[in-house]
């Protein structure tokens, strides 16, 4: 009769050291998901960021005056973002990716690497379309790092951009006379 006390000791041990091997094991890999959440978050910033310049570079070409003005709704609409509740910042968020679903899908312009002009080559979409997508995109920046903990929220377009955006804009009016 007493092994059966010991069987039960037995399973209860396994049982235990199960639970507590999972749990150990799943808080060692956790600095290591963590850090692979942040690198995949750095890549989409990087992604978006290319995309937004090369957006801003066909616009600052069209219309630097006007541009520059879409830079400054832009910022402002970024820096609203945090004011937003968390539910209308999930409502904004979902709605942007349901438009775009993968991260691809913010390329409109597509551009290839080696061709220096090629919205002179092969056009591109609607100016107005163009400016109110680079506001997309940053909208969509501001929410995720307002929403995503991996993505350390740095705002598209920092105070530093603005200011130098402002300086750039005055030496570019100051070519064009």
């Amino acid at each position: 009769m007493m092994w059966i006390l010991y069987i039960g000791l037995l399973f209860l041990g396994v049982a235990i050291g199960f639970v507590l091997g999972t749990h150990i094991v799943s808080r060692g890999l956790q600095p290591d998901l963590n850090r692979r959440e942040r690198n995949m978050a750095s890549d989409r910033k990087l992604i978006l960021h290319l995309i937004r310049r090369d957006i801003a570079n066909v616009l600052v070409r069209k219309d630097p005056a006007r541009f520059f003005q879409i830079y400054q709704k832009a910022y402002e609409a970024q820096n609203a973002v945090s004011d937003y509740s968390e539910e209308k910042r999930l409502e904004m968020l979902k709605k942007t990716t349901d438009e775009y679903p993968y991260y691809s899908d913010f390329d409109i312009i597509g551009r290839r690497e080696y061709v220096i002009d090629l919205p002179q080559l092969f056009g591109v979409p609607n100016m107005e379309n163009l400016e109110n997508h680079f506001l997309k995109l940053v909208q969509f920046q501001s929410l995720m790092g307002s929403l995503d903990p991996h993505w350390f929220y740095e705002p598209a377009i920092r105070d530093d951009d603005m200011a130098y955006a402002m300086e750039y804009q005055r030496e570019i009016e100051d070519k064009r006379r």
